[in-house]
């Protein structure tokens, strides 16, 4: 079922002649491979469900003084571009149109993102200063929302289990040049790591510590356990509030390896003892 009142099309037999066009499509069953054919047939489920022609395609503007204008949309995606009234900052437009060579998504000022994801970070309610923490954070498009609403004064910390796709979402970082992300590799269950320190408006750390960019990629990652592919994230506050380390795994469960620090954009405790006055 829908929210808000809206139903989905599909939660009810007989229902799909008020379906939207785009879900009302004739599917051909013989394009789809088999062994999927016949897990839906297997679990009752409607080949509808999974239509894809003529669906939207969701983008998100950048954030701040970097935000696209309309006239600016309009001119890189065409006149079809509408707002989306349920997710500020969103825009959808028709699947064919791409964004890759437009100049907006070339200078970070458009990401690519589904409106699910998007849904998932305003629900989450993240606001300037919280300590956010993203499990299975890849490939980073709702990372960089999260950024977004925590704002300078707070941090985003992403971990995700593949060496692979976390160094895509370094790239989804760099590129959007947020500066209050740090990545971990590892399983999400073992993660343990402390917040950040609390960080001012202006995003610095408490404390004139120094600066780290572009950590490598740790050693001693191999044979960390598959995560849920899932999304996760949390809010755990103003950075300050954050907790020391992640509950312990289920009793007779495997040994986790410890998660490894991937790429901080955040400052670090300088190594540098304090002079004496």
């Amino acid at each position: 079922a829908g929210a808000r009142g809206l139903r989905a099309p599909w939660a009810t037999p007989g229902a799909m002649s008020d379906a939207p066009a785009w879900h009302a499509a004739e599917v051909a069953l013989d394009r789809l491979p088999d062994a999927f054919s016949a897990f839906i047939a297997e679990n009752n489920i409607r080949a509808e469900n999974f239509t894809t022609a003529d669906a939207w395609r969701y983008v998100r503007g950048a954030h701040g003084d970097r935000a696209p204008t309309p006239a600016e949309l309009c001119a890189a995606l065409g006149p079809e571009v509408e707002a989306v009234p349920w997710l500020p900052g969103f825009y959808r437009l028709p699947a064919a149109i791409k964004i890759a060579d437009t100049g907006l998504y070339r200078d970070g000022r458009l990401y690519g993102v589904d409106a699910a994801s998007g849904a998932a970070a305003v629900v989450l309610g993240a606001s300037p200063g919280h300590a956010v923490l993203d499990l299975c954070c890849a490939p980073g498009a709702k990372l960089c929302m999260l950024a977004d609403a925590v704002g300078p004064g707070g941090t985003v910390t992403g971990v995700d289990v593949s060496p692979e796709r976390l160094a895509a979402c370094r790239t989804v970082v760099r590129k959007y040049g947020h500066s209050n992300i740090r990545l971990f590799l590892g399983d999400g269950r073992a993660f343990g790591e402390p917040a950040p320190a609390p960080r001012s408006a202006e995003g610095d750390a408490e404390g004139g510590l120094g600066g780290l960019e572009g950590v490598g990629l740790a050693n001693g990652s191999e044979g960390a356990v598959g995560a849920d592919n899932a999304h996760a994230a949390a809010a755990v506050g103003p950075a300050a509030e954050a907790p020391a380390a992640a509950e312990a795994a289920a009793p007779g469960a495997l040994p986790l390896p410890s998660c490894r620090l991937f790429y901080s954009a955040l400052p670090i405790p300088s190594q540098t003892p304090p002079q004496p006055s």
